[in-house]
């Protein structure tokens, strides 16, 4: 396999993007165990192929960052070894905290691959049936119809609370949870534009992950973080990875504006299961292979 990820805080919100350049059916089964091992990382070599991965590698790495120099991290491996990387620029811009293999970005809707991993282990244990209606686990849910695998597969017509909290001035200027944005739709349904019926059609809506993510703290008792950090994070040996909370104010990293100038947290950020998992480029090449193994 050879995998492509990116992290950088660098200009508008931080960007993490994890590209599959191709899958080959050349990794090997991985345990818990054995996700927790140090990544091995391969430099000059004799190997033809991956030679030729490096310069590819490094020609695109010259022509993408030519006029704006990456401030992140960069890395590209085949069955999990690390054949090129690039960490270059600080943390906090013009700050002096280098960044480097173990730095911790936000990684964006990619927290959504944990939320669903989440899911479905609950439903291989049996607690979730993922034909179930949502009003099974959050009731009342004021969208009848709508089962879990359609939050997942994005078809369950849910508006997008990015929209209609703010329309609504719901709470305004105050920080949200996953229970206000369920809340809000408990209250104004009929208020909410932008609903359609489930399972009609495909629609990317940052919501479902939003009320997966309370799903997962009903049927287990435990917040969404703790979750996460118990069944996924140390068990794979995640060790940089998390869900923010407000105890992480601290050490997670601030995203920049085009002007540079700091963009600060706003009432969103504290939302969980469509993001806000911090992560680093080595803890989702571990993540990427456990996924590949199907061994979560």
């Amino acid at each position: 396999m050879k995998f492509l990820s990116i992290l950088r805080p660098h200009y508008f919100q931080q960007l993490a993007a994890c590209l599959s350049l191709s899958v080959l059916a050349a990794c090997t089964g991985a345990s818990s165990d054995s996700s927790a091992k140090e990544i091995e990382r391969i430099g000059q070599t004799s190997d033809s192929a991956i030679t030729a991965i490096q310069r590819i590698s490094q020609n695109w790495y010259d022509s993408i960052f030519r006029t704006i120099p990456l401030n992140g991290s960069m890395i590209v491996a085949k069955n999990g070894k690390i054949i090129f990387e690039r960490h270059n620029g600080t943390m906090h811009l013009d700050g002096n905290d280098t960044i480097h293999a173990s730095s911790v970005f936000h990684i964006a809707s990619t927290s959504k691959t944990f939320t669903a991993a989440a899911v479905l282990k609950l439903c291989d244990e049996q607690k979730i049936a993922l034909d179930s209606p949502v009003s099974s686990y959050l009731p009342p849910f004021p969208y009848p119809g709508v089962t879990i695998r359609q939050l997942l597969n994005h078809r369950s017509g849910l508006p997008n609370y990015l929209y209609f909290i703010d329309s609504l001035q719901y709470k305004k200027d105050l920080p949200l949870s996953n229970q206000d944005i369920l809340d809000c739709m408990r209250l104004y349904t009929r208020n909410i534009n932008g609903t359609g019926k489930p399972n009609v059609s495909f629609l990317y809506c940052n919501t479902n992950y939003v009320v997966l993510a309370l799903i997962i703290e009903k049927v287990t008792g435990m917040s969404f973080p703790a979750y996460l950090h118990q069944t996924i994070f140390e068990p794979y040996g995640l060790t940089n990875t998390f869900v923010a909370t407000p105890e992480d104010s601290l050490r997670i990293t601030p995203s920049y504006q085009s002007n540079r100038d700091l963009f600060p947290l706003n009432r969103f950020d504290l939302i969980y299961g469509d993001k806000n998992v911090y992560s680093t480029v080595d803890d989702l090449l571990r993540w990427s292979q456990v996924l590949d193994n199907q061994n979560y």
